[in-house]
């Protein structure tokens, strides 16, 4: 008798989507085993008396300088970088009105007086603030040592008209942001996700390698896409 061919068996995974926009954040994240479950990330840390957490589903995407603070953490009194993420474009890749707003002007501004690839950074810092504070909270949701039992499988939101030289320094950005660094489970994976308004992120895992999660979409919120994208039983 010939031998059966065997299956191979389905790795598992957590799925997490990082909704990087101009003005707001977010982040939603699934496990393979149970992809009708969606998690927002939320709880962000924030600067308050009464509360040292905002449950909100976005975090404002911002940088203070001056205090080496972020998101919801900046004082009111600050001056903190907006609209970074637009740095990473050449002047003649952007909007017309986009060049002559006062707050990208403001932002451009900051980041010239750090140097060379400081956009990069910049970028880098935020992200890598926003990946720490979702890696507590999937490890608060299921536990340290199911998440290190987990490789992971990351979407980063990209808009899609954007040139490739933006996309590789996104790329980057999310390399030193630690997003990728070693676990001993297995290789993080990235991918550069379109963000159409209203798009669907089927692209995020090929169906025939993960036959068991597809995505949901993106729902458009705040001026930004919302990170509320999910994974459905195929």
């Amino acid at each position: 008798m010939a031998d059966l061919p065997t299956t191979p068996p389905v790795t598992k995974f957590i799925a997490v989507g990082i909704d990087f926009g101009t003005t707001f954040s977010g982040v939603a994240w699934a496990y393979s085993g149970v992809p009708d479950m969606i998690h927002e990330v939320r709880q962000w840390p924030c600067l308050g008396l009464l509360e040292k957490e905002k449950d909100e589903v976005q975090v404002p995407t911002q940088i203070d300088l001056g205090s080496r603070t972020w998101g919801f953490q900046i004082p009111r009194d600050a001056n903190p970088i907006r609209w970074f993420k637009l740095l990473l474009l050449e002047d003649e890749d952007l909007r017309p009105e986009l060049r002559a707003s006062p707050c990208l002007r403001d932002a451009r501004r900051q980041v010239d007086r750090l140097g060379p690839d400081a956009v990069i950074d910049l970028i880098a810092d935020f992200l890598s603030r926003l990946w720490e504070h979702t890696r507590r909270e999937i490890e608060r949701e299921i536990g340290a040592d199911d998440v290190d039992a987990l490789p992971f499988r990351v979407g980063l939101t990209i808009p899609a008209i954007w040139p490739q030289y933006a996309r590789t320094m996104m790329k980057e950005a999310a390399r030193r942001a630690r997003i990728l660094e070693s676990r001993d489970i297995g290789e993080t994976t990235l991918t550069l996700v379109e963000e159409p308004e209203a798009a669907a992120l089927a692209t995020l895992f090929e169906r025939k390698q993960y036959p068991d999660v597809a995505v949901r979409t993106l729902v458009p919120a705040r001026g930004s896409l919302r990170g509320s994208w999910g994974a459905v039983r195929g």
